[in-house]
């Protein structure tokens, strides 16, 4: 108990007088609190950031009033003299404004930040970049920044420097999200209606993250218009959404809710006959609440439910009788989160947080068989599923000890139920011999963390930070020390030179025989037999600014080392069944190895003006080694590809219409595909091929290379308080036939049998059309 008790009341006092204002910063239309805005002392270096409340402590040292600097991405810059106040203040910010004459966007100019592998992406960035058919996504757009490797064609999983899809902790207003998949992955479970901020960090990790081993993927929604009633929606091929928000008691207490549904079964159901179809949905539903109690006290809740469902039925009529078979298979998320915030001062300020998540995946088939003789009827029925819940708690305080020391402590606590095979094999004409098996287990995970941010010097910045980790498997207990380093110097003016270090540990595992992120991956505990990973992170960064703040450089070099990594064994699958429950034992079919990750990343962007967008490149290496695995020999895992190219822009051609594209490039990821065969006598005259290989992972994919561009037409409205467009958009436009998948074929000809290897597609050209509207 001690290190709680140092963690809370045990830090030290500011050792001299000193003026403090804190507040928060808000949209001046919606009172929306804003994320990560910097507010700054006009001439000097003393600053303050606002936290994902919008909250900011600022010192000013002996001046009972000063002049300070707002800024924000997408908001008029701001010069307003603040004055020594016991209560805190709230200050407004306005969205940049259009100048029609001039046809261009007044935007800020872009500050070169200290931090290290961090990046903050806003629902205007998400919304300008063209989507596969106009379904905007957060998680797509992380894909397409440097560090961070697509899965295959389609798919929202991420690689993050060299680690696999399980070891990005995904959180959703303070709830862990365990599988971020609509439609089979082409799209994520977050609605961009919804969202208001996404804090990604691959690097320079804050104590306050934990969990996983290689990125932090923060989501806050919207907290509702705390002004008037509004709203937002579209409508698309495939799917429509819509969100509303509002006052519950004006300037105190707002809403939002929201909702996204494909059509799909509709019209599946219309096109199809009643002997054989096929019937797939999903829909999400994105809810929060939040309510100032007073000065001092906000209260928050918010929750989340997604469901995904593919039904398949097929009627065979044969001389003998009539069979039916039905399959299924459905997976969602649900979470939900209640924060309480309080300021004690103007220096102190916490949140606590209580939150629950849950993911459920099932496939399910039921066949029966009806006899013409007799009318006799036998029904079989085999289902799999997993499930894991998650319970968590947090406590987490800021605390601003003196004008150059900011202090971050914590403590917190997770409670995890796992169910990774519920299997069910049952038959009508033998009922004894009905096959049940379960395995649910589960874990804690608790600890506590304490960080200091350190501004020794004007041009110095330097944040120390260390968590400790306790996690509780079965009957024994894994302890863990994880610290954390990160140090930037201002060479010049708004040039950064940037380094960190941060060690990470992982108590739940994605088992996975495809690399294709699919519903039905296993989710794992660590165990007493498999122990929880770790890494080793280590980044070195530059930043600097160019044409008047206008465009920003930055370059990051990573070196990461991954212990007791989870894979399946040569030939095991995540449906591995048998007439014994205990052979379904997921641990008696996978082995733990160690890997290595390395990399060299590049991006230029521009946030302001008619054109803005990003170019990225990374040169990057992954490299795993299993005991029991390729011979004990090194090999590429899925998520090595050497090198990743992604150009995003968006060009303001007039007020009312913009052009968007994004190209990207990747090369070839490894696959596992034979380099021969050889003929094996079975018989006397009776010979087969057998493939043989180079190793696991010996060969690769082609590169992979797309296109995709959309044109936005904004409409004229009589009520200026309606706003539309029309977004047309093409996926993939210039068809490019990107390899899904790979098989093998053998060419018997006179001269002798040959070996190839053949290309499934997934993707062609995409045509999208979407109405959007706002009020």
């Amino acid at each position: 108990m001690r290190i709680f008790f140092f963690i809370f009341f045990g830090f030290p006092v500011s050792l001299f007088a000193q003026n403090i204002v804190s507040g928060y910063i808000k949209d001046s239309l919606s009172a929306e609190p804003l994320i990560g805005v910097n507010i700054v002392a006009k001439g000097e270096s003393r600053g303050a950031t606002t936290n994902q409340y919008g909250f900011f402590s600022f010192s000013m040292g002996q001046a009972t009033k000063t002049k300070v600097l707002i800024s924000y991405i997408g908001y008029n810059k701001k010069e307003i003299e603040i004055i020594v106040s016991k209560e805190p203040i709230e200050l407004l910010l306005s969205s940049s404004d259009f100048e029609l004459n001039e046809i261009k966007i007044i935007g800020n100019s872009i500050e070169a930040s200290p931090e290290i592998g961090q990046i903050r992406i806003g629902t205007l960035q998400i919304k300008s970049t063209p989507a596969l058919l106009g379904e905007k996504d957060a998680i797509k757009i992380l894909q397409l920044l440097p560090g961070v490797q697509k899965g295959v064609e389609g798919s929202t999983s991420l690689f993050v420097r060299g680690g696999g899809s399980d070891q990005n902790l995904m959180l959703l207003d303070d709830a862990v999200v365990y599988n971020a998949n609509h439609f089979f992955g082409l799209f994520s479970v977050f609605n961009s209606d919804a969202i208001k901020d996404v804090l990604f960090q691959k690097g320079g990790f804050s104590a306050k993250y934990g969990g996983r081993t290689s990125s932090v993927i923060d989501i806050q929604m919207k907290e509702g218009n705390r002004k008037q009633i509004s709203g937002e929606g579209g409508i698309g091929l495939i799917s429509s959404r819509f969100l509303l928000e509002g006052p519950i008691k004006k300037d105190k207490a707002s809403f939002m809710i929201s909702g996204r549904r494909t059509y799909f079964d509709p019209i599946l159901k219309l096109i199809q006959g009643s002997n054989n179809y096929t019937r797939y949905r999903f829909y999400d539903l994105n809810a929060k609440i939040n309510w100032d109690l007073n000065k001092k006290n906000k209260l928050f809740l918010s929750g989340f439910q997604g469901d995904d469902a593919f039904n398949s039925f097929s009627k065979r009529f044969t001389d003998v009788g009539t069979s039916e078979t039905t399959s299924s298979l459905q997976w969602g998320n649900a979470t939900s989160t209640a924060r309480w915030t309080h300021l004690f001062s103007q220096r102190l300020f916490l949140n606590a947080i209580v939150a629950l998540t849950e993911f459920k995946s099932a496939i399910t088939e039921d066949n029966k068989t009806i006899l013409k003789v007799d009318n006799f009827t036998s029904k079989t029925q085999i289902s799999f599923g997993s499930s894991i819940r998650d319970y968590s708690a947090k406590v987490n305080l800021e605390y601003l000890l003196n004008p150059k020391i900011v202090m971050q402590s914590g403590v917190f606590v997770s409670r995890r139920l796992f169910n990774p095979k519920i299997f069910s094999a049952k038959n009508s004409q033998e009922p004894q011999k009905d096959t049940l098996g379960n395995q649910n287990t589960k874990n804690i995970e608790a600890g506590a963390y304490i960080s200091y941010s350190y501004k020794p010097k004007e041009k110095v910045n330097l944040t120390a930070g260390f968590r400790y980790v306790v996690f509780q498997v079965e009957q024994e207990s894994f302890h863990f020390a994880e610290p954390r380093l990160n140090f930037s110097y201002e060479i010049r003016k708004n040039q950064y030179l940037k380094i960190s270090y941060a060690r990470m540990s992982q108590g739940v595992n994605l088992l996975s025989s495809t690399g294709f992120g699919l519903s039905t991956d296993l989710w794992v505990p660590a165990t007493t037999k498999f122990k929880p990973q770790t890494s080793d992170n280590v980044s070195l960064g530059f930043e600097r600014n160019f044409l008047d703040k206008k465009v920003t450089f930055s370059w990051e070099v990573y070196g990461k080392s991954q212990r007791n990594i989870l894979s399946f064994k040569e030939g095991a699958s995540f449906i591995a069944i048998g007439e014994n429950p205990e052979l379904f034992d997921w641990q008696n079919n996978v082995v733990t190895g160690d890997g290595v990750a390395y990399g060299n990343e590049f991006l230029i962007r521009k946030n302001t003006g008619r054109l803005n967008g990003w170019l990225s490149y990374t040169y990057a290496k992954a490299i795993h080694r299993f005991e029991n695995l390729n011979l004990g020999k090194p090999f590429s895992p899925f998520q090595d590809r050497r090198h990743d190219v992604s150009l995003v822009g968006s060009y303001n051609i007039t007020k009312r219409l913009k052009f968007a594209t994004t190209w990207i490039f990747t090369s070839g990821n490894p696959v596992t595909l034979p380099i021969g065969f050889y003929q094996e006598q079975k018989g006397k005259n009776d010979f087969f091929p057998v493939n043989y290989y180079a190793g696991k992972n010996g060969a690769r994919f082609p590169d992979y290379h797309r296109l995709d561009l959309s044109i936005t037409k904004e409409m004229k409205n009589r009520n200026k308080r309606f706003k539309s467009n029309w977004e047309f958009g093409l996926f993939n436009a210039y068809f490019r036939k990107n390899p899904f998948d790979a098989f093998v074929k053998i060419n018997n000809t006179r001269q002798g049998s040959t070996l190839s290897i053949e290309y499934s597609y997934l993707l062609p050209i995409v045509p999208s059309i979407n109405y959007n509207f706002k009020f």
